[in-house]
């Protein structure tokens, strides 16, 4: 059996304690072993260098049966003296957690050394840094293992590393040279345990400071890796009874890293306290910090209680204080000058603060305000932003009395109590509100020295500032009140006071000594009231006075009104008439005062009118005797009127004149003239004398005036009369002063009426005198009728033949009568063809065939229908007659002229209506005409009125635009003619301003226009080299019409540009041959076939327009040979000919884009136009082209199209 190590402490594991005998015996028997293994290893490592490896094992054998022979019995080898030890430790680890480790003692042969519990001794446990190996080993727990922790040569245990890094753990035993180290490891920090903060020893509120906070394990490592955590850090003050708090209050652990990190907060009180940082239940703490409060924020503003004088000393209390309220207790060094000011409108001394009047910052301040108010103080910086102001009002109350302010009423009566306000304000113009405890004694007096009563004021007769009292003033006028103190030297005056005087109590009056009976003699009135003052408001406040006279006449006026009086004084116009001495009395007529004046002697009067005697009949143009009387008011004749120097003028009540008209004073013998007065006008009259420039006058008695012998016939008659209506005539007989004798009545036989032309001769063939047999004159006037079938300039005589009197009307004017009738008929030579225009002269007349001049001018229009008349009935025409409406404005004195069209070859008639004024509204466009003449074409623009171009304009250089404004399309769409002349096509489109004309031609081209009548004539010529050609020979008309109203064009063969079908039409073979040969550019050969089908069919429009075509292209083209090989033969048909719907075949030329323009096909030659410029980008020609056809397509675009 093995001998263990594990015996030397007398234990077996199997069998558990031995007793001390066999222990002995155990041990002696080891030690033999022991030295035969020694021997064994020594023989067996002679072996191993002199014989290898196999002599060895050879000799192992050797001792090993040696052994086994040896009568002690077999042994175990055991592992040899403890050389090395072989330490494993895991890659990981984390500071403070334990570590499983493992500890294996081997023998130089590297055997483990089993019994190392036995025979071994404890061991040290190291921990080497990787990097700094040379540096001092950090601690591991335990660090010391004794021997018997060992168990079978291998120590499994768990230790606590404290450090964190990379490392080696080192054993070594303290007496065998056994060293081991493991191979490298980590050590991790282990979880949160303590948390160290580093900050500044001194801040101030609300400024950033910055602060470091490490995270630290139990051992004191950075705690790595929070950065990567979820979760925050708070941050607190520390110190017991703090009541600020930081801003951020909370940091994430983002911040981190390696376990510190480095923040900037606030605080946000003045108050010393270490940081507190709390994190996963760990606190950390700073060093106490002292927080000294911020800059200026606020300022705290005490003011007292109770009210204050004005310009007295209170004290303000003032305490700087930071954002966050913290008194700032240094304001002294680190604050600036603060500027006091009030809410109210006073001064505030001293108006600024020094820092250095802070004490701990706390400031009472001595200030003095000038104002009586309450007032809240105000405290700003030196920039003047406001920082803080008191919370409680400060009531500031007046001081010393300085000054007084007297207020009365502006007005007062004398005698009666005037209303006076005595104001007491301090020396800053305050009101003094209680000045009781002042000895004050006011005295009143005016400033004009005059007589006043009122009392002396005393402080106590104040209240409120204010004292209250009355004053009677005796003397009227202007004054002012002084209330003086002369003890104080105190004073105040008054406004300007105005006395009135008191109720009227007697009137002085004031009259000449002499006066002329009857004539007003001016006596003045004087109010006065009881203390001698006029009474100026009389004529507001007194009540009227009553004239008296001791005399025996009568006094005028009886009575005064108050109104009468100007500032107390009346200046009254009186009249007497009895030439005596009197005096004047006067009455209050609603109260006691009187007055009375002295004596005033009253001599004769003067005149005052005339009597006028007249017979009471009299006749026009005959004198008759008038006696003129000037009396006056008494009724007596004034014998000196002659002397008056006077002038009489003489005239009816009616306004009528008579003769004389005027009278000379020097006329009149003791105040009577004989005169002889004559009558003009008849009637009842009353005649008037008057003296110019004064107001005597007399009237006679009515006067029966009535005419003298007839003399004249007067005929009156209007000034015009349509042609049969009836005129009425008036006929009158007056005498020679054309008065009208009303009771002529001459036999109708002995009159005689006759109408004269305005040449003076009878045109009685025209009119019809109706109602001059029954003739009667009823007050001299009679009336005939007479009925005008002529129009023309007339006028009427009348003759009595007895008396030989004749009268003769002014001229007057019979005007047509209303249109009733029209003349229709051909202005021009011609047979009127169905589908071709002729010009027609429609002429109005009324039912008498006078031709209606003013026909149209009033927005009258005429409406036309083709009719027939067959069998004696009148029926409507199978065909169309166009226009069928024509306005007024085409007609001139009655006369229009207008192109017409029918559409049926067949007999008609016209039949025309008149249409109301207002239905006809703007000119209408009903048809297109096109023509070809040499060289161009000639279209005409047909409308219901006059058609007038506003504007002409070229779009390119074969595409032109004219405008009508105001002008509608019969047919609300647009209109369209495809020609094969040299205008290839025209477009008309209607419009918000009117319609729109494009006319495209299929060369250069310019245009001109005319009208006539109702045709608008645009003659379209192509422009060689760029010069307009002559102006071309007007060929004879011959298009077709195109209707607008049918809203189709003319595209039928054979019909288009021709003035009539012709006998041999143009085969469709040879126009396509043409086609052929324009499109290939032979213009030579397209024209020599032209030639010979013209011979075939001549005078064919069509062939007619396509030569002369030809002709232009020739001069423009520079005529044309045969087509050259680049030319594509593909053959097509002439873009000018072809209708604009079917498509043009061309390469992407430029002869090809011009083709497509010719032929109207736009689109097309835009398409050509884009493939073009994608080989040739550098052509600006090209590119202004299409700039153009685009500018063309949106002219041409339908409403429609414009809404889409």
């Amino acid at each position: 059996m093995p001998v263990r190590s594990a015996a030397i402490f007398g234990y077996d594991r199997r069998k558990g304690f031995k007793d001390r005998r066999v222990i002995e015996n155990e041990i002696v028997g080891r030690r033999k072993v022991d030295e035969a293994s020694k021997q064994g290893e020594e023989v067996a490592m002679r072996v191993r260098r002199e014989s290898g490896l196999l002599g060895g094992v050879i000799l192992m054998l050797m001792l090993a049966i040696l052994c086994g022979t040896s009568g002690v019995g077999a042994l175990e080898v055991e592992a040899g003296t403890p050389a090395s030890f072989e330490v494993s430790v895991p890659e990981a680890n984390r500071a403070g957690d334990p570590s499983e480790i493992r500890i294996v003692v081997r023998d130089a042969q590297g055997n483990i050394v089993k019994d190392y519990d036995r025979i071994g001794e404890g061991i040290l446990l190291e921990m080497v840094p990787v990097k700094v190996q040379h540096l001092q080993t950090e601690p591991v727990s335990p660090e010391r293992f004794s021997a018997g922790a060992f168990e079978g040569g291998v120590l499994r245990a768990r230790v606590v590393f404290k450090s964190v890094g990379l490392y080696y753990l080192r054993v070594r035993a303290r007496r065998f040279p056994a060293v081991g180290r493991s191979s490298r490891f980590s050590i991790e920090p282990g979880p949160p345990a303590s948390i160290e903060v580093f900050s500044p020893a001194e801040a101030r509120v609300g400024e950033p400071i910055e602060i470091a906070v490490e995270v630290k394990d139990r051992y004191g490592n950075p705690v790595s890796g929070l950065e990567e955590r979820a979760g925050e850090v708070k941050i607190l003050p520390a110190a017991v009874g703090a009541v600020g708090s930081f801003d951020p209050a909370k940091i994430p652990l983002s911040y981190f890293e390696n376990g510190r990190a480095r923040v900037k907060v606030r605080y946000n009180q003045a108050e010393k306290t270490p940081i507190e940082v709390e994190f996963a239940g760990i606190a950390g703490r700073s060093h106490p910090i002292h927080f000294r409060a911020g800059a200026l924020a606020e300022v705290v503003v005490s003011v007292p209680r109770k009210p204050v004088p004005a310009g007295e000393p209170f004290l303000v209390a003032l305490e700087a204080r930071d954002a966050a309220g913290n008194t700032i207790t240094d304001f002294n060094k680190t604050g600036n000058v603060l500027r006091l000011s009030t809410s109210g409108s006073g001064h505030l001394t001293p108006a600024a603060v020094s820092p250095s009047e802070f004490e701990k910052g706390l400031a009472m301040i001595s200030v003095r305000y000038d104002r009586a108010e309450k007032v809240r103080v105000i405290v700003s910086d030196a920039s003047g932003v406001k920082r803080g102001e008191s919370r409680e009002w400060l009531k500031v109350t007046g001081g010393r009395i300085e000054r007084l302010e007297v207020l009365a009423a502006s007005e007062a009566r004398a005698g009666e109590p005037l209303a006076v306000q005595v104001v007491a304000y301090d020396r800053f113009g305050n009101l003094v509100s209680d000045p009781r405890d002042e000895n004050l004694r006011l005295t009143v007096r005016s400033t004009d020295g005059s007589e006043i009563e009122a009392p002396v004021v005393t402080a106590r007769d104040f209240r409120s500032g204010t004292a209250f009292f009355t004053v009677k003033c005796f003397k009227t006028g202007t004054l002012a009140l002084q209330v003086v103190d002369a003890g104080k030297g105190i004073a105040g005056q008054s406004a300007a006071v105005t006395v009135l005087p008191a109720a009227v109590a007697s009137y002085r009056v004031e009259a000449p000594q002499s006066a002329i009976a009857n004539d007003p003699f001016e006596v003045a009135v004087v109010a006065l009231d009881r203390f001698g003052n006029v009474v100026t408001d009389y004529d507001r406040t007194g009540s009227p006075v009553l004239f008296v006279s001791d005399g025996n006449g009568d006094l005028e006026p009886s009575e005064v009104g108050p109104a009468a009086f100007e500032e107390g004084v009346a200046l009254v116009k009186v009249r007497y008439n009895t030439a005596e001495s009197i005096h004047l009395d006067l009455l209050e007529k609603a109260g006691t005062a009187t007055g009375k004046s002295g004596a005033v002697l009253v001599t004769s009067s003067e005149p005052a009118r005339f009597r006028l005697v007249i017979p009471p009949r009299a006749a026009a143009g005959e004198p008759v005797k008038v006696s003129v009387t000037a009396l006056d008011e008494f009724g007596n004749a004034v014998a000196g009127y002659s002397r008056r120097g006077a002038r009489v003028a003489l005239y009816t009540e009616q306004g009528a004149p008579v003769a004389p008209p005027l009278l000379e004073s020097e006329v009149f013998h003791n105040g009577v003239a004989e005169v002889e007065v004559t009558f003009l006008e008849t009637g009842d009259q009353v005649l008037v004398a008057r003296e110019i420039g004064s107001k005597i006058l007399g009237r006679s008695e009515k006067v029966h005036v009535i005419p003298s012998r007839p003399a004249q016939l007067v005929v009156s008659v209007p000034e015009s009369v349509s042609a049969g209506d009836l005129l009425p005539v008036r006929i009158e007989m007056r005498d020679r002063l054309g008065n009208k004798i009303r009771d002529y009545s001459p036999a109708s036989a002995s009159l005689s009426v006759e109408v004269r032309g305005e040449d003076g001769r009878s045109a009685g063939d025209v009119f019809e005198i109706e109602g001059i047999a029954n003739m009667v004159f009823r007050e001299g006037v009679a009336e005939i009728v007479l009925r005008a079938r002529k129009a023309g300039r007339f006028s009427v005589a009348v003759e009595d033949q007895v008396l030989r009197i004749e009268g003769k009307s002014s001229v007057f004017t019979v005007e047509p009568g209303p249109a009733v009738a029209f003349d229709i008929r051909p202005a021009e030579s011609g047979k009127f063809r169905a589908g071709e225009l002729l010009k027609f002269r429609i002429t109005a007349r009324d039912s008498f065939s006078n031709i209606v001049k003013n026909f149209g001018n009033d927005g009258t229009g005429l409406r036309l229908r083709a009719v027939q008349i067959k069998e004696g009935r009148k029926t409507a025409a199978s065909g169309t007659l166009l226009p069928s409406n024509l306005q007024g404005a085409l007609f001139s004195n009655g006369s229009a002229g207008a192109y017409l069209v029918y559409d049926k070859a067949e007999e008609i008639d016209f039949e025309a209506a008149v249409v109301p004024p207002g239905v006809l509204g703007n000119p209408e466009v009903v048809f297109v005409t096109a023509e070809e003449r040499a060289g161009g074409t000639r279209l005409s623009l047909l409308g219901n009125g006059p058609l007038s171009p506003s504007s002409v304009r070229r779009i390119t250089d074969s595409l032109l635009e004219l405008r009508l404004k105001g002008a509608t399309l019969a047919h609300r769409a647009i209109s369209q003619i495809d020609r094969i002349g040299f205008v290839s096509l025209v477009n008309l489109v209607q419009d918000a301003t009117g319609v729109r004309v494009l006319i495209h031609a299929s060369a250069p081209a310019s245009l001109r226009t005319g009208t006539d009548g109702n045709a608008l004539l645009i003659d379209v010529e192509p422009v060689v080299s760029g010069v307009e050609l002559p102006a071309p020979v007007i060929l004879p008309r011959g298009p077709r019409i195109v209707p607008l109203e049918e809203g189709k064009s003319a595209k039928k063969p054979g019909t288009v540009g021709k003035r009539s079908v012709p006998s041999k039409p143009v085969s469709a073979e040879t126009l396509k041959e043409i086609r052929r040969l324009v499109t290939e550019r032979r213009y030579s050969e397209a024209r020599d076939l032209v030639e010979r089908a013209l011979r075939e069919s001549p005078g064919n429009t069509v062939l007619e327009g396509i030569r002369s075509r030809l002709r232009v292209l020739e001069s423009v083209v520079g005529g044309g040979g045969s087509t050259p090989k680049s030319v594509s033969k593909e053959k097509g048909k002439i873009p000018a000919l072809q209708p604009a719907t079917e498509p043009v075949k061309n390469t992407a030329t430029r002869s090809a884009i011009e083709g497509e323009i010719r032929a109207g096909r736009y689109r097309e030659a835009l398409t050509l136009i884009d493939q073009y410029l994608s080989s040739h980008p550098e052509d600006k020609e090209i590119q202004r082209m299409r700039g153009r056809i685009e500018t063309m397509l949106r002219f041409l675009r339908t409403p429609a199209e414009e809404e889409r």
